[in-house]
């Protein structure tokens, strides 16, 4: 695969070899009408096969490039491969008892009814001793004497 206007330069130099520049000039303008055209279009094989092509004029038309472009296109590309769809069971449904059924929404129900109820979960008794000051600063005091 060769960049578009790669592919047009290298044209312009095979089909305008006395003036690729003006060649190339022109056909950048036939860009936006090759637009429906895949990036796998534009080879060195498709570039071959639109350079062979017969050239009425100093310059390529659209008509000469877009045409052979395209049929050279139509034998080239790839084919497309049909994938299968996949194969339905023929029964979608499973059959589920209603003994089952009802066994499993009353599962549900007795799951909904012990998230309702709101029980409070027990905390643990904490029991909280007051120190006096003076025991504070004493211990505050060792800290002090053990950092010296």
């Amino acid at each position: 695969m060769i960049p578009r206007r790669e592919w047009f330069a290298m044209l312009a130099r095979m089909s305008t070899p006395h003036d690729p520049v003006k060649a190339m000039e022109a056909m950048l303008h036939y860009l936006p009408m090759l637009a429906d055209m895949p990036d796998a279009a534009f080879t060195p094989q498709s570039l071959e096969a639109v350079a062979m092509a017969p050239q009425s004029l100093h310059i390529r038309t659209l008509r000469e490039v877009k045409e052979p472009l395209q049929v050279w296109w139509k034998a080239n590309k790839p084919m497309a491969t049909a994938i299968a769809a996949p194969i339905k069971p023929v029964n979608d449904e499973p059959t589920i008892p209603p003994e089952e059924r009802a066994n499993v929404a009353r599962c549900f129900a007795d799951l909904i009814a012990a998230l309702d109820q709101k029980q409070e979960p027990e905390r643990p008794k904490v029991r909280a001793h007051i120190v006096p000051e003076s025991v504070l600063a004493e211990a505050r005091a060792k800290l002090m004497a053990k950092r010296a």
